[in-house]
């Protein structure tokens, strides 16, 4: 028989490959795989409509040892051809709590509501996921009132993650409620090109709550109609951020766009930055450089910039020494690590031997790493 600890090993390997028919295989094989298997098989659960709720809800009840191993909700009640809200969705708060007092995460996806289902007492059910600190929206159509309201509904939360989002009304005669001063530490907004004002509304309301004095992460994508929004964002916030990660997004092939972002955004009070990283854009552009030669906080141990190329020329590749007097500057002496993502044809080899040509000084104290994508 083999060790607990090795059938843990590859019951853990099956389930980072994301192979749930692996997962129900290895609980088949013996008591002891079974046991070892169960976290793993129930750690995340997805629900698509009311049948599969009512099956959760039956599961539980019999076994209440499957509640306590669920992690991760994720409640996904349409699909990407109905566009009409789905009535079941007001019940998974009132029959679920009471069995998941160990749930840490929601997930909300294609929710499409104009408030007659998530509605005050949806909120004040929801309220009752105490354990609940991240709440995760994807590909949602709602009024921004019903998300700060499912913010506010969960006394614990921690962390937010909103993505794409549709722009619907909101019916209802009254506001929906806010039941509780969320204290987010960490905030994810990639807010999607349909709604992209919705990025400005959120950080206003953050920066009107009580997250206002707590938060500490932030990742922001960033289009040039919401770069004053998030440079104001910064500029209020950046003496308590100490991890930033900006992505930006162009309308057009025109890198002037960043330019004109970077001219609203500053780094300058950005004092407590421990990590800093930047997405979607070539890091040997003068807008970046701009970025990088505003960085003060002596924090700071990790910077990530992104890489492209669009063709197999290896001359495509930007040229980084552009980059040297920055990352050899007395500011960022202090890193421990600087991360290039690299998205392209080229292969690994020829792309890692450009950084380390090109950067040096980065690659002989040991601290420059490449991540292919």
């Amino acid at each position: 028989m083999l060790p607990f600890e090795l059938v843990d090993k590859i019951i853990r390997e099956a389930s980072s490959n994301h192979s749930s028919a692996t997962l129900r295989a290895c609980a088949l094989v013996c008591e002891t795989w079974r046991a070892a298997a169960r976290p793993y098989i129930f750690r995340k659960i997805k629900i698509l409509d009311e049948s599969q709720l009512a099956t959760l809800e039956t599961l539980i009840g019999t076994d209440p040892a499957v509640g306590v191993l669920i992690r991760e909700l994720i409640i996904q009640p349409r699909t990407e051809q109905e566009r009409t809200p789905s009535r079941w969705i007001s019940r998974f708060p009132a029959v679920l709590p009471p069995h998941l007092n160990r749930l840490q995460t929601i997930q909300l996806v294609d929710l499409f509501d104009f408030g007659e289902y998530c509605n005050p007492d949806f909120f004040s059910a929801f309220s009752a996921f105490a354990s609940v600190d991240q709440l995760i929206l994807h590909h949602c159509a709602l009024n921004l009132r019903l998300v700060y309201s499912c913010v506010s509904a969960l006394p614990n939360i921690r962390h937010l993650h909103v993505g794409t989002m549709l722009p619907v009304p909101y019916i209802l005669p009254d506001a929906p409620p806010q039941l509780h001063a969320p204290k987010l530490l960490s905030i994810k907004l990639n807010v999607g090109s349909m709604y992209p004002m919705a990025l400005e509304e959120i950080l206003e309301w953050m920066l009107g709550s009580s997250s206002k004095d707590y938060l500490r992460s932030a990742s922001l994508t960033t289009r040039i109609v919401n770069a004053t929004a998030v440079g104001n964002f910064i500029d209020e916030l950046g003496g308590l951020l100490q991890h930033l990660e900006l992505d930006f997004v162009r309308f057009s092939a025109s890198e002037i766009e960043y330019d004109i972002m970077k001219a609203d955004i500053s780094l300058a009070k950005c004092t407590a930055l421990r990590s800093l990283s930047f997405r979607g854009c070539n890091p040997t552009l003068p807008a970046f450089l701009a970025f990088l030669s505003e960085i003060n906080s002596p924090y700071i141990r990790k910077l990530s910039l992104w890489a492209t190329s669009s063709g197999a020329d290896r001359a495509i590749l930007p040229d980084f020494r552009v980059l040297v007097e920055q990352l050899d500057s007395r500011h960022l002496r202090g890193l421990e690590e600087v991360c290039f993502t690299y998205r392209g044809p080229l292969q690994r080899a020829f792309v890692l031997e450009k950084l380390q040509r090109d950067l040096p000084n980065v690659d002989s104290r040991g601290i420059l790493r490449l991540v292919m994508t």
